[in-house]
Parts: C-alpha cells; structure tokens; sequence
C-alpha cells in the first residue's frame, strides 16, 4: 500500500515535471522571439532618429533662409512656388 502510493506520488511528480519542462521551453521560445523583436526595434529606431536628425537639420537650414530674408516662417509657399511677382 504504502509503495503504491509513494509510486502514484512519483508519477504524478514526473508528469507535472514534464508539463512545465514543456512550459519553460515554450516560454524560452517566446523570450528568444521577443528579443529578436527587440533587436528589430532597436534599430528602427536608430534609423528614425538618423531621419529625424536630418529633418531637424534641415528644417534648421530652411528656417535660417527664412530669417535671412525677412520672411514670416510661415511663408513657406514662397520655397516651393518662388517669391511673390511685384
């Protein structure tokens, strides 16, 4: 009796140990997938900032042409379509 028991005990011990090996190697799996993820993100974002920086720079430029004529900054059309016939 007391050897059946301790056997049942053993079997259900081994079976919960196989369920969470097989949880921890599903979990594991999804960490190795979200890191790539995260990698992915990173350098996305290291690609946005060089864009952004880029914008600002010129946007910068354009601002200073704007100043340097005595223009309103928000004259922009004048970029695109020339300067306004006298």
């Amino acid at each position: 009796m007391i050897i059946d028991e301790i056997v049942y005990n053993i079997e259900q011990v081994y079976r919960q140990t196989k369920m969470k090996l097989v949880e921890n190697d599903s979990l594991a799996r999804e960490i190795e997938a979200l890191s790539k993820h995260i990698l992915l993100l990173e350098d996305q974002n290291f690609e946005l900032e060089g864009e952004l920086d880029k914008f600002l720079i010129c946007d910068n430029e354009i601002r200073d042409k704007l100043k340097d004529r005595n223009r309103s900054p928000l004259r922009l059309n004048d970029l695109y379509h020339g300067p306004p016939s006298i």
